[in-house]
């Protein structure tokens, strides 16, 4: 695993936009971007590599992000975005299909496709994914009929409510090994958010987690929650 942390605020206010336009084209597409806070953007994200794929947790301000067909040309990743919303308002279209979404929102859209989103209503808060399409073991026309609609994870309630039975941060000691749970892309934001020290990390296989440390506490907690194929959450609500 690769960790990666970047924030706005780091830098001369002058450069802030212009720094997070180059790092969200790198993470994940080149994008139009204009927002109303230019003059004092603030932004941060934390990138985790896991080979091909990356989860990224996010803040930043409101802002408007376009995907057009100038710059698919230009340059194309072939990834599916998914974006789990913790705080914050946004309005995404893309093929012809239109939805807003906030709290506890989950949408995906495919780097291949014009789109747009629209971050409104305070400064959005939540979790990227970025999976290359050609790992994700479903047909990829069923995917198409979902971009830009809210969707629901098969087990949300059951994955929240395991985030929160999980200790505090710091009552619990990281350990390295390989624990037979994988709560799915939904719980890895579910865990972060309630249990920092939980180094999650890997995306679900049905097996268990691959990687570098992660706290045992938490792996019983969400023991039982596997979502063994990336189909099983993409239902729309």
């Amino acid at each position: 695993m690769i960790e990666t942390v970047f924030r706005c605020e780091d830098l001369p206010r002058a450069d802030r936009f212009d720094f997070w336009r180059e790092r969200m084209a790198q993470l994940m597409a080149p994008m139009e971007m204009t927002s109303d806070h230019t003059r004092d953007f603030r932004g941060e994200v934390r990138i985790l590599e896991f080979g091909a794929a990356s989860v990224w947790p996010t803040r930043f301000r409101e802002m408007d992000f376009r995907r057009t067909p100038k710059l698919i040309r230009q340059s194309d990743p072939e990834l599916y975005h998914f974006s789990f919303i913790q705080e914050g308002n946004l309005q995404v279209s893309q093929s012809r299909q239109e939805a807003a979404h906030n709290a506890e929102g989950l949408y995906a859209v495919d780097t291949s496709r014009p789109f747009a989103c629209l971050a409104f209503g305070g400064p959005p808060a939540g979790v990227g994914l970025e999976i290359p399409k050609a790992l994700i073991p479903v047909p990829h026309d069923r995917i198409d009929r979902l971009l830009a609609r809210r969707l629901q994870p098969r087990l949300p309630r059951r994955v929240r409510d395991a985030a929160q039975r999980l200790p505090p941060s710091g009552a619990c000691v990281p350990r390295a090994g390989r624990y037979p749970a994988t709560p799915g892309a939904q719980g890895h934001a579910a865990l972060r958010a309630a249990h920092g020290p939980c180094h999650v990390v890997g995306v679900g296989d049905g097996v268990g987690w691959r990687g570098g440390p992660i706290c045992p506490t938490a792996c019983r907690t969400v023991r039982g929650l596997s979502l063994t194929g990336s189909d099983r959450f993409l239902a729309p609500t």
